[in-house]
């Protein structure tokens, strides 16, 4: 269960402060109402060194056991993300760090990533390190304040009453379907797109060496014994890829 909230906001003081209206006015409001005991902070950061020495500071407050949101408000494109000083945080910088954070508590970190163009994030993982987060919400091109007010009004609301991600997911979809705002969950994605690029290998190529290649793309250690008498060779592969991407064993 969701345990820790943090919100780090980056939009430039003459512009509508939508993450720390959506901070007061919904998280801290609905944590009171529904008497939820989610611990959330709120952040102002200015410049770069600011935004990583925090990214660090939840880094030395988070324990293995714990459940956590960061939510990352600030202006962005497909290549990285301005902070409110105009010094910039490239999505492989934010990636490594975030890499680091989901390590520490297994695999049970969701990046809400409040910019225009945040899908681009998602481009930046590497498959042959660990997962940087559980699940991720963030827009594939521009991302306008009400969207941001409106739809993560929506999903906090539910976090507070059930502490939980994925029917805060649901709810929001139900209630905001043309939300320019887009939600995956790594493991779901990855699993469809790796299971769907075997099945076809193997169907062209049925003597096609999978060892071979996804040794080396996936950073695991094929036993092609196992492979063989593998019931469904592409479920062996994604089988020992999550339990290292994910963390499933630690």
């Amino acid at each position: 269960m969701i345990n820790k909230i943090f919100v780090l906001d980056s939009i430039p003081l003459n512009e509508k402060q939508t993450g720390e209206d959506l901070y007061k006015d919904v998280i801290r409001n609905y944590g009171e109402y529904y008497k939820s005991n989610i611990e959330h902070h709120f952040f102002k950061v200015n410049s770069k060194q600011e935004f990583f020495d925090r990214l660090n500071g939840i880094y030395s407050s988070l324990e293995p056991d714990d459940e956590a949101i960061i939510h990352i408000e600030g202006h962005g494109d497909n290549q990285l993300f301005e902070l409110l000083n105009k010094e910039v945080v490239s999505w492989d910088e934010l990636r490594n760090c975030l890499v680091r954070i989901n390590r520490k508590i297994r695999n049970k970190l969701h990046l809400n990533l409040a910019t225009c163009f945040g899908m681009h994030i998602a481009v930046k993982i590497s498959l042959t390190d660990t997962s940087p987060y559980k699940s991720y919400i963030s827009a594939l091109n521009e991302l306008k304040p009400i969207d941001i007010g409106r739809d993560n009004s929506i999903i906090y609301e539910e976090v507070m009453k059930c502490k939980e991600m994925y029917p805060a997911f649901i709810e929001f979809t139900e209630r905001s379907p043309t939300t320019t705002l887009r939600i995956k969950d790594i493991e779901t994605v990855l699993d469809f797109i790796l299971g769907l690029q075997i099945d076809r290998t193997l169907s062209k190529f049925p003597n096609y060496d999978l060892k071979t290649f996804y040794d080396v793309f996936l950073n695991i250690n094929i036993n092609n014994e196992d492979l063989k008498n593998a019931k469904v060779k592409a479920q062996y592969v994604k089988d020992l890829f999550f339990d290292r991407f994910l963390m499933r064993n630690v």
